[in-house]
């Protein structure tokens, strides 16, 4: 994941570098997109959450399989095929 905001940000600073995290959902089912949410969904197996405001974008993030050429999008996310596309065709993906 490459996370844009800041809390997200300085907590990988904090950790001095990459993290391995979850979505805030079980597979293949809808993510909440607040803090609220996230509590009521996982109702009492989670301590805590971190809360950063509602999710930008709402829907669950886009994956990019990058093994294979041309590449494969295994999820739709928030940015559009056409917009992975016009970066990864050129660099050969």
């Amino acid at each position: 994941r490459c996370p844009d905001h800041p809390v997200t940000r300085a907590i990988i600073a904090l950790a001095g570098g990459a993290l391995a995290t979850p979505s805030a959902n079980y597979s293949g089912q809808p993510s909440p997109v607040d803090a609220a949410g996230v509590l009521r969904y996982f109702d009492g197996a989670i301590a805590a959450v971190v809360d950063g405001g509602p999710c930008r974008v709402g829907v669950a993030s886009t994956v990019v399989d990058l093994t294979r050429r041309p590449a494969v999008i295994l999820r739709q996310g928030g940015i559009p095929e056409a917009e992975i596309r016009a970066v990864l065709t050129p660099l050969g993906y």
